[in-house]
């Protein structure tokens, strides 16, 4: 497993977050456009294993909307759509010192369904306005939401008064020196 983060969280999450993980906000995504439904909800993002992973240890929260609703295209053709807006307010770890930085990220997304992978590969890249997504029955909301979220965050981010660490280039040894030093070892 590659991670990159310097951190002290566990890789696994706590027993109190194993079961909250594995929640299931699951619907019908063609039957929910067709019937122009709507669900709203607010989450802590601790339930969300994979965020909860890129932020600093405070509680976050994540406010959320879904919107289904149906179009016919000019060949008389009915296309279903959800819409995902959202408001993400959390904090990450500064690239810097690694202390907390508050971000708030907005979230609005829309999403035309495709009935399988091969319509959804032709229909992706048709615009820049929306992603093409598998339609599914039992189609996993709340790991869209997650996947939605982390796209949204910066790469990064640093406090406005972080300076950056100073290092002293002449105490540095070259990498190249240190792999010299274990071959004249080996010999």
């Amino acid at each position: 497993v590659y991670d990159c983060t310097m951190t002290d969280k566990p890789r696994m999450p706590p027993p109190s977050l194993q079961a909250s993980a594995s929640r299931s906000l699951t619907i019908d995504s063609i039957a929910f456009a067709k019937a122009g439904k709507r669900q709203d909800g607010n989450d802590d993002t601790a339930s969300m294993f994979r965020l909860h992973d890129v932020l600093a240890d405070q509680p976050a929260s994540l406010d959320w909307s879904v919107a289904g609703n149906q179009t016919v295209d000019a060949n008389g053709t009915g296309k279903q759509w959800l819409q995902l807006r959202g408001q993400l307010k959390a904090a990450m770890p500064c690239a810097r010192c690694l202390g907390a930085v508050p971000v708030n990220v907005a979230l609005d997304r829309r999403f035309l369904m495709a009935q399988d992978e091969t319509i959804a590969a032709k229909l992706d890249g048709e615009s820049d306005d929306y992603d093409v997504l598998v339609a599914s029955r039992h189609f996993a909301l709340a790991d869209l939401l997650e996947d939605e979220a982390l796209m949204a965050l910066p790469n990064f981010v640093v406090h406005a008064d972080c300076q950056p660490v100073a290092i002293d280039d002449d105490k540095l040894e070259s990498p190249f020196a240190a792999l010299a030093q274990w071959r004249d070892k080996k010999s």
